[in-house]
């Protein structure tokens, strides 16, 4: 009898290979109307080739972590991160939202604008409406991104090209990933990335949490999933002769190796 595990996996990938083809098929067919966005994305291409980066998750972990290391480092952040304090410590340097309830959010967009001062802010294609919003200026306009992901990533095949049909992941960090590897990091640290919130939705910006409203099956295959996209990261990582490191403390992402935060700065 085959590992029920293995047996699962494979054909999910095996689905996603048949699904990749249709979702090919559409971007072609959108590409027309696509190419004016998702062009304005090369410019990021290899654009930090060498450098590090931090990835910081909204984890409650990031309340016990010194962030004034981070000054003058290159940070992403993710989603909610604008609602915390921590955020007037953190200046990211880039911004990314990937999530369908922040970006449908009718907050969202100017809170985040207020609170932050990005180089650049990367959301879905299917948010491209926030162009003709009236209440974002020109200029902020000019730093908005959007990539078409659609393409499910696999053990076979992760595509970061960020200007074209790009990869879709179901968590953000994964999302951010794919862009920090798209910019030609060298070393990219990850941290708030606790990845534990099986049962309580605990968040740097509400560390109170709240019980999940989902059934406990689904949040735990969502999480095996997220965990199997990351393995694929981590495997293009390495062919990129990208270092990544997560240097959340007790986080259960064990798929890249561990650093203590500190020591990075050392």
């Amino acid at each position: 009898m085959p590992n029920p595990i293995e047996y699962s996996k494979l054909t999910n990938e095996l689905s996603y290979v048949i699904y990749n083809v249709g979702a090919r098929l559409t971007y072609i067919l959108r590409y027309p109307w696509l190419r004016r966005h998702l062009v304005c994305n090369t410019r990021f291409k290899d654009k930090h080739k060498g450098e590090r980066c931090f990835i910081v998750g909204n984890g409650p972990s990031l309340l016990k972590q010194d962030l004034s290391y981070l000054e003058n480092e290159t940070v992403f952040c993710v989603n909610y991160m604008y609602k915390s304090d921590l955020i007037d410590v953190l200046k990211p340097t880039y911004y990314c939202v990937v999530d369908s309830s922040v970006l449908k959010s009718d907050d969202f967009l100017p809170d985040l604008l207020s609170k932050t001062d990005c180089d650049a802010y990367f959301f879905s294609w299917r948010f491209l409406s926030y162009l003709t919003n009236p209440q974002v200026d020109n200029i902020d306009k000019q730093r908005m991104h959007f990539a078409y992901a659609k393409h499910m990533p696999s053990r076979w095949s992760v595509r970061t090209n960020m200007h074209t049909f790009a990869s879709a992941f179901i968590n953000v960090i994964c999302s951010t990933i794919m862009t920090a590897l798209y910019m030609g990091f060298a070393e990219i640290y990850l941290l708030g990335c606790d990845f534990n919130q099986f049962i309580y939705d605990k968040h740097a910006y509400n560390p109170q949490g709240t019980v999940l409203a989902y059934p406990i099956a689904n949040t735990l295959r969502g999480h095996a999933i997220a965990a199997e996209q990351h393995e694929y990261l981590f495997k293009l990582s390495k062919k990129l002769e990208t270092d990544i490191f997560n240097a959340t403390p007790e986080s259960s992402l064990n798929v890249y190796p561990f650093v203590e935060y500190q020591k990075i700065f050392k």
